[in-house]
Formats: structure tokens, sequence, C-alpha cells
């Protein structure tokens, strides 16, 4: 899996910092290949070309290894994302 940071192009001073928010993670972790950890996306899983949102209170797992994971347009995380290792 390839993870490449990339600036804003629409502004490119624009700072993410500026916009942050606190929250407090949730407590139980959200498993990348559960379908009901996507209440964002009517619960199904993202699929190859997707844009893919981590809500800010979210704590997901991305359970899936490079193999059978699809390649999605960007993964834009609010909340925690952890990487499983297989």
């Amino acid at each position: 899996m390839t993870i490449k940071k990339l600036p804003c192009f629409v502004n490119p001073d624009y700072n993410p910092s500026d916009n942050v928010t606190e929250s407090d993670p949730e407590k139980t972790e959200r498993l990348w290949s559960d379908p009901a950890s996507w209440e964002n996306r009517n619960k199904t899983l993202p699929k190859a070309g997707d844009r893919v949102v981590i809500d800010a209170t979210w704590n997901m797992i991305m359970d899936l290894n490079e193999s059978n994971s699809p390649i999605f347009d960007y993964i834009e995380v609010n909340g925690r994302l952890e990487f499983k290792r297989n």
C-alpha cells in the first residue's frame, strides 16, 4: 500500500490545522472490512476508485492486506486510522 500526502490544490495556502475541532475518538474499533463500520456509506464497503472519508470520531482499523485492498481515489482521515499488520 502506498500512502501519499497531497497539498490542497484549490487553495495552496490552506492549513488544515486552522480548521481542526477536537473530538474524542470512540472507544470501540471499526474494522474496515465490516460493512457495519461504514454508516456514512449506507453500510457498504468502499470500492476501487471511491473517495473515502474517516469521520472525526471514528477509530478505524485497516484490516485488509495489500493484495485485497482496492485502490481508492483518496482517503480523507478526520479521525483515527490504524493499519493492522497481517
